[in-house]
């Protein structure tokens, strides 16, 4: 005959307990930066797909619908934003953007996207440029909208992308 183990109660006690301790532990989860699309005021309709978008800022379409250029304006590769816009929106790492910007310059089918440092100069560079497209992060929008005068052209971060 076989002889059934005997499991402790002090054993299944301390299991309880290492449970109980890893489920109370606190996750600190940072939220990762939401972004908005900017696009300048010559601009009719700014997409809203994902594909599109990954067209766009992979430089692989380069004309909006009416004919007119378009300028791709972003912030520098180790910004949150960037990184949150690349992973969210486009569904790309940086990195792979990065190459799909390298590859078409070094081909001659298209320049390097503008590459601005804050999203003071990204808002500034996408107001001034004619069909301009870019993001800003989310945050920023309460800083900026108060105090954008009521004669700028682009068009400010708007909140309703599915994203």
């Amino acid at each position: 005959m076989q002889r059934k183990e005997k499991r402790s109660p002090i054993r299944w006690g301390w299991v309880l307990v290492v449970t109980l301790c890893t489920l109370l532990v606190p996750v600190r989860a940072e939220p990762a930066p939401s972004v908005e699309l900017v696009a300048h005021d010559t601009v009719d309709h700014i997409p809203a797909g994902s594909q599109q978008l990954r067209a766009i800022f992979s430089l692989n379409q380069q004309h909006w619908p009416d004919g007119s250029a378009i300028t791709v304006v972003v912030l520098e590769s180790d910004a949150a934003a960037h990184r949150a816009f690349c992973r969210d929106v486009l569904e790309l790492l940086p990195f792979q953007l990065t190459r799909q910007w390298h590859q078409k310059s070094l081909a001659g089918s298209a320049r390097h996207p503008e590459v601005v440092s804050t999203p003071a100069q990204l808002w500034a560079r996408v107001k001034s440029t004619p069909g301009a497209i870019g993001y800003l992060p989310s945050d920023w929008r309460a800083e900026t909208t108060a105090s954008a005068s009521p004669d700028s052209k682009a068009k400010p971060p708007a909140a309703n992308y599915p994203w």
